[in-house]
């Protein structure tokens, strides 16, 4: 089936009832699709079925259960996502596609504000959306792999109770400025900003011993070039990093919060 069929001379594609899934790549890179309607009936959405396209908008039926990773990844012009209120696997909330119960979030656009509860950024959830930056509430705990890749953001704040930062997150994305709470990370995946253009890293503790700081400032030294970090300690222990960690001598900064 050629799914370009269904795109009328304006852009706009209809599916047609009784199709039960888009497959994958269907409408992958395709810039004459603007507007798009699913039909009630749609079970799935297959890995790439959107990327690239130039939608606009998406509303999932009551009847998609599964939606796969990179749907809708570089659509560059999605601003509005909406879920059907009946659908039993899925929910909107600030044009975020979300699990039902709100923990882990399928897929974003331009213009979406991740409410609190969200834990988990799915696999490419962001992969190539051009927002800026985005605001990530304390309640995530994991950045899934790619989630970010090749997204146009160029400054983030990581919150305190993050965990896990999957492979290639941010690899090859705009990113120019971090800031990370450090005291919770555990794993910073492969790749995780490999190509991302930083320039500038802030890293927070809350670690009033330098020694309890040892596995953050490993995991620090392993994935960030020395001379854009700046770890900022509690009032009245710089000093104390400074003669703990003699690699702060050689390139990372020290300041206190």
């Amino acid at each position: 089936m050629d799914w370009k069929n269904f795109i009328d001379p304006h852009g706009h594609a209809v599916i047609p009832e009784g199709v039960a899934e888009i497959p994958t790549g269907a409408y992958y890179e395709c810039s004459s699709l603007k507007a798009i309607e699913l039909p009630n009936g749609l079970k799935k959405i297959c890995s790439h079925a959107f990327e690239g396209a130039e939608i606009a908008s998406v509303r999932i039926p009551a009847s998609t259960t599964r939606i796969e990773e990179f749907a809708f990844a570089n659509c560059f012009n999605l601003a509005r996502v909406e879920v059907s209120p009946t659908n039993e696997k899925f929910v909107s909330q600030g044009n975020c596609c979300l699990s039902k119960d709100c923990s882990e979030l399928i897929f974003g656009c331009n213009e979406s504000v991740i409410p609190k509860g969200v834990k988990r950024l799915r696999k490419g959830s962001f992969a190539g959306h051009a927002r800026p930056t985005i605001a990530l509430p304390s309640t995530v705990e994991e950045i899934g792999e790619a989630a970010f890749m090749e997204a146009y953001i160029t400054r983030i704040q990581l919150p305190y109770n993050l965990r896990k930062i999957g492979e290639w997150a941010f690899d090859s994305c705009d990113l120019t400025s971090l800031g990370l709470w450090g005291d919770n990370l555990k794993i910073i995946g492969t790749g995780a900003f490999n190509e991302a253009p930083l320039t500038d890293v802030s890293v927070y503790t809350k670690h009033i011993r330098p020694e309890e700081c040892s596995r953050l400032v490993d995991l620090v030294l392993a994935n960030f070039d020395p001379d854009i970090v700046t770890f900022l300690v509690p009032i009245g222990t710089g000093h104390a990093y400074r003669n703990y960690y003699p690699d702060f001598y050689y390139g990372i900064k020290i300041d206190e919060l």
